[in-house]
């Protein structure tokens, strides 16, 4: 191809989702007639609540099936303000909620509302893949704030204020995407006090809230340290705690001219996210609490059958989450020998076990590898009994 018709430069620094190759990965292989479990979605194996889908009917029969303003139906934005209110004991109207196409869209758009080309995004890492290549795809440059297992994947609050020097924007995340992390009110107070320090914007993703376990609780970063509301944007959806991922919906609440500049950005992007969609999702969040508490004590059943399968396995380091559905575990114990790095233990497990997992790599930890609970008990359990044999077959190097 012409030199000149080749895709945009700017792409050539951005990585694939690897979770989302993963899944297509074990879809090929299922097709092929493999067993395959996977491990490495972030999707509740749940139905969608039934009022929610019990609405969309509703909103189908009823033709409410056109365009609606662009930062979705007045409706759904006043029950995600009581929400937010309810929940988190944050206040906002409607006209500072924007709802999006997911929260990935939500997080992008407050992404390019905030940051020009040039500027820096602290990401703690381990981190969610969406957080740097978004990042990068708005021409800012993601600095990384390393954490590790010794401080239990959380930020430290001295290496956050030097990290926080010159940059523009902090992204925060807690219940945590990989690592399960779930910060005290106390651990979020002291790097709020932080934040204070430094002129910068704040992005907290808040997706996993509802889903904590052992007693943790999830604290919203503005509601902890309320100075930092007016330069704090929040974004949550509702595909995690009310397996609504097909459906497409995510929010951000933020002071009324990020959110306008959010609006702006997503009317040339996408318009209004689904109509349907977000009946269904007002429903879900002013009816749904039991089917978030029935999802809940089945993750915490699920979470407890990872935690015992893994505890008789010498040479892997896990620390126990206390959020979301995945665990991390540190391999490094095998690797540098007959496994030259994480993704390629992976890929053995696919081949030799059918077992999906996903490498720390993408995560910004080649130590470690990402396994999603969100699947069935009998599943799961096949799954584990697959890991720990494999495990078992490859002896670890390193003690």
């Amino acid at each position: 191809m012409n030199a000149r018709l080749n895709v945009a430069h700017h792409l050539q620094s951005i990585t694939p989702s690897a979770p989302l190759a993963l899944m297509q990965k074990a879809a090929v292989l299922k097709e092929q007639g493999r067993d395959i479990i996977s491990l490495g979605a972030g999707e509740p194996d749940f139905e969608t609540p039934r009022v929610a889908r019990e609405a969309a009917h509703r909103a189908i029969d009823s033709g409410r099936t056109h365009y609606t303003p662009c930062p979705g139906e007045k409706s759904l934005r006043v029950a995600i303000a009581a929400k937010l209110a309810r929940d988190n004991g944050l206040r906002y109207d409607a006209g500072e909620i924007v709802v999006s196409n997911g929260a990935k869209q939500a997080l992008y758009g407050a992404f390019l509302a905030l940051l020009d080309p040039g500027d820096v995004a602290v990401i703690p890492s381990p981190y969610w893949v969406t957080y740097p290549e978004a990042v990068r795809l708005v021409g800012a440059t993601p600095r990384l704030l390393p954490m590790d297992a010794a401080s239990g994947f959380k930020p430290d609050p001295d290496r956050l204020d030097q990290a926080l020097r010159g940059a523009r924007l902090f992204v925060f995340n807690s219940p945590s995407n990989p690592t399960g992390a779930v910060l005290t009110r106390a651990e979020i107070a002291a790097l709020g006090q932080v934040l204070l320090r430094h002129d910068c914007w704040v992005v907290t993703d808040e997706i996993y809230e509802k889903l904590v376990f052992d007693g943790a609780a999830h604290h919203s970063l503005p509601a902890v340290v309320p100075a930092l509301r007016e330069r704090t944007v929040v974004v949550n959806g509702l595909s995690k705690a009310y397996a609504m991922t097909g459906w497409r919906m995510g929010y951000a609440a933020a002071p009324r001219p990020v959110a306008e500049a959010i609006e702006l950005v997503q009317s040339h992007v996408s318009s209004n996210a689904c109509s349907i969609s977000q009946h269904a999702a007002q429903a879900a969040l002013e009816h749904a609490d039991s089917d978030i508490a029935a999802m809940l004590a089945a993750f915490a059943r699920r979470r407890r059958l990872v935690l015992d399968a893994f505890a008789g396995v010498r040479g892997m380091t896990l620390v126990p989450p206390q959020g979301a559905f995945y665990v991390f575990p540190d391999i490094s114990a095998w690797l540098g020998g007959t496994f030259a790095d994480a993704t390629a233990l992976c890929e053995r497990l696919l081949d030799e076990q059918g077992v999906a997992a996903v490498s720390g790599s993408a995560f910004g930890d080649p130590r470690c590898i990402r396994l999603s609970y969100a699947t069935s008990d009998e599943r799961l359990a096949q799954a584990l009994e697959r890991i720990v044999r494999f495990l078992a077959a490859h002896p670890a190097g390193r003690r």
